[in-house]
């Protein structure tokens, strides 16, 4: 079997002199005259059915196979241009496919581009690895939006994370980067209970700067403005954790070497010893995929220098759709609307023609999630003038793309800063390219502010320079380790077009810009495609030595993930799948668990097969402590009622004798024993103590069964 590994073309230094504020020339081609939009279904367990869009401008098609971990691809055939389907076995649990075409516009200009797709076996969805997420937060947050936080943490328990917290103080400098590394490094060292996978930002956490663009050699600084040079925001730093197992990749950090003192941003200057680091490019591979969801400096929406009080109100409104998402409280159509006001932003360099196509991160990525029909050329806001096309203002798109000329505050001819801050935008993952723009921490930056603003947006990606790839999420990837894959890409994965015009069956990818610094996501990492979601109440009892866990069931749940561990903040281990009932009836499953599960989960699953990518995710689930019962009574005086308000939580059980009802939160703390009184057979308490959140209620006699559920106040 031939290999081949994807050139990174580096031959052309007047690419990276283009500025992304100008058009490139017009001609016939548009972007997606560059890509292949690329679907899969499943039709066995191993077997798939690709297809692309019919292309009468193809000349033949080529098959390129490789694990996610492999350096290079492999070549298993060469189709003709007519060709517009192929199956593909599986060998491997998870393969990458990537199908490239050549091909001539009627004029004679040449074509070439790839799609890309992501196929896994289909495993139950028990093997799935069990990671950890470190949550880091200032006192700021921490204090004032403790009940937002709180939630957040319980919602990624509840999805299946280990969940690691770290607090720093609010008043730290961007030079103090430093500190919240060696957290991330301690947690990141510490795999007792998982191996620290992700990291999520949130607040005034500081912002470590990197880089020495230049305009008069290499590096140039990535949206190719002359005076965008020096160093550009990088949570990379946050992200590098080793160069080898065991070796700290701190030292390749240095803060030494880059003197530059023009660029027009004060922030952007980098001089020795300043705090800032002298990497343009990753030095080695990250480890961790990093997200930031930051408010600050955003006086569109209301912040004002010296006063958190907007700040943290937006960050409260985000961690609240981060909530709407993961429950499946908010409706997104499966579809996509790419804003591309770029085009494929071509030239002719020497023998060779380049094509960027910036918005073919998105056309590419987006037809292998939701299917190429269901992927539309639209606007970010409406048009007054063609009230027909579909805009995210107006309408729902689970994924986006914008691209267009920029300043730190707009895309031009897509969207401002401004009109983030006074609309609705209804998408969730979303990416963009423009100039400026891209360096993050400056002031109303117009990524951030999608962050901010209302509606559903939860992530976004300065994705062009060098391109995203999210075909991953269609197998179950996060939004982060599309970021971090971007991030580490040397160019096996294609980031926009040469072509050699002399022998037009050679392609290169372009090199511009891969494994900069500048390749960050913001929002939250652990986001994935959506999945069904048990959001009402576990119920847990005991009977004869064996526990009775009894729930609600999913309409959408194919089946249930039942998992124990001792403390909620452990690591689960599976131990039962339960496939949802056919006739929708409430879900009952009886196990013999030791005393040492403490705490047991639901999550349902579902299988997801469309036209475009077939899937298994599971979802958000609930959970609930077990009682430490040592003589078994009759299920019906196991009953536990809550009433909750905003004020107060009420009480009531059958339990003969129960003296006291005790609430943990999902990290297994007990915040607070509720003195219970007889009246009659029902025995009853009330607390006006506890804050809104998730809490956990056991009730108990002292010696024989208790009862747990779980309650949202």
């Amino acid at each position: 079997m031939e290999h081949f590994s994807v050139s990174r073309l580096s031959l052309f230094p007047a690419l990276v002199s283009v500025m992304l504020s100008l058009s490139a020339s017009a001609d016939a081609q548009t972007t997606r005259d560059f890509i292949v939009p690329l679907e899969a279904r499943r039709t066995s367990d191993s077997t798939f059915d690709l297809r692309w869009t019919s292309d009468k401008d193809a000349t033949f098609y080529r098959v390129w196979l490789k694990t996610p971990e492999a350096a290079s691809w492999s070549h298993i055939d060469s189709l003709k241009g007519d060709q517009r389907s192929l199956s593909i076995v599986l060998n491997e649990p998870v393969i990458d496919v990537r199908i490239e075409k050549n091909g001539a516009l009627p004029d004679g200009t040449r074509l070439a581009g790839d799609g890309y797709v992501r196929l896994t076996s289909k495993n139950p969805p028990s093997s799935r690895l069990v990671t950890k997420i470190l949550v880091v937060t200032d006192e700021g947050v921490e204090s004032l939006l403790k009940e937002d936080v709180d939630r957040y943490r319980e919602d990624l328990v509840r999805d299946g994370w280990v969940v690691d917290t770290t607090v720093v103080p609010s008043d730290l400098l961007d030079v103090d980067a430093q500190m919240v590394r060696d957290r991330i490094m301690r947690s990141w060292r510490d795999t007792s209970k998982a191996r620290l996978t992700h990291v999520v930002l949130i607040g005034a956490i500081p912002v470590p700067y990197s880089g020495g663009f230049v305009s008069n050699g290499t590096p140039q600084p990535p949206d190719g403005h002359p005076e965008h040079g020096g160093a550009w925001p990088s949570n990379a730093y946050y992200a590098d954790m080793e160069t080898s197992a065991g070796v700290d990749a701190d030292y390749q950090w240095t803060d030494q070497t880059i003197n530059l003192t023009a660029p027009g941003r004060p922030q952007n200057r980098n001089i020795p010893g300043d705090g800032k680091f002298d990497q343009s490019m990753i030095p080695t591979d990250l480890e961790l995929c990093v997200g930031r969801v930051d408010m600050r400096r955003l006086p569109a929406f209301g912040t004002k220098d010296g006063d958190r009080t907007v700040e943290l109100a937006l960050l409260k409104r985000y961690l609240a759709k981060n909530h709407r998402y993961r429950t499946n409280d908010v409706s997104i159509r499966p579809i996509a609307i790419i804003d591309d006001a770029f085009g494929p932003f071509t030239n002719t360099i020497n023998s060779y023609l380049t094509a960027e196509i910036f918005a073919g991160s998105g056309w590419r990525s987006y037809s292998a999630l939701v299917g190429a029909d269901s992927v539309f050329a639209g606007d970010f806001v409406h048009d007054t003038m063609n009230p027909g096309k579909p805009a995210l203002d107006t309408m729902s798109a689970l994924f986006s793309y914008g691209c267009g000329g920029g300043g730190y505050e707009h895309c031009t001819g897509v969207i401002t800063t401004t009109e983030f801050a006074a609309n609705t935008f209804n998408s969730v993952f979303l990416m963009m390219l423009g100039s400026y723009f891209g360096d993050w921490d400056a002031e109303d930056n117009l990524m951030r502010s999608a962050l901010a603003s209302e509606g559903s947006i939860l992530t976004c990606g300065w994705s062009g320079r060098p391109h995203w790839f999210l075909h991953p999420m269609g197998a179950g990837a996060t939004f982060g380790e599309c970021g971090r894959m971007a991030a580490n890409n040397d160019g096996t994965y294609r980031s926009g077009i040469a072509i050699n015009l002399n022998t037009p069956s050679q392609t290169f990818g372009l090199s511009f810009a891969l494994r900069g610094i500048q390749i960050n996501t913001l929002g939250d990492p652990t986001l994935r495609m959506p999945a069904p979601a048990l959001t009402t109440l576990l119920s847990v009892s005991e009977e004869n030595g064996v526990t009775i866990l009894e729930w609600d069931n999913v309409p959408t749940a194919e089946g249930f993930i039942v998992e124990g561990a001792e403390h909620a903040k452990d690591a689960f281990s599976v131990l039962q799948d339960v496939p949802a009932t056919t006739d929708g009836s409430r879900m009952s499953v009886r196990l013999a668990l030791p005393s040492t599960t403490r705490v047991v989960r639901i999550r349902p699953y579902r299988s997801y097969s469309t036209t475009a990518t077939s899937y298994t995710n599971i979802g958000y689930g609930s959970i609930a402590y077990r009682g430490t019962a040592s003589v078994a009574e009759a299920r019906a005086t196991h009953d536990v009622r809550l009433h909750s308000d905003a004020s107060s939580l009420i009480v009531a059980t059958d339990i003969g004798n129960a003296t006291a009802a005790i609430v943990h939160d999902l990290r297994g703390n007990v915040v607070e024993t509720i003195s219970l009184h007889q009246e009659g057979a029902t025995a009853f308490g009330h607390s006006s103590r506890l804050v809104p959140g998730f809490y956990i209620v056991t009730v108990t006699n002292g010696t024989k069964t208790s009862a747990s559920t779980i309650v949202h106040r």
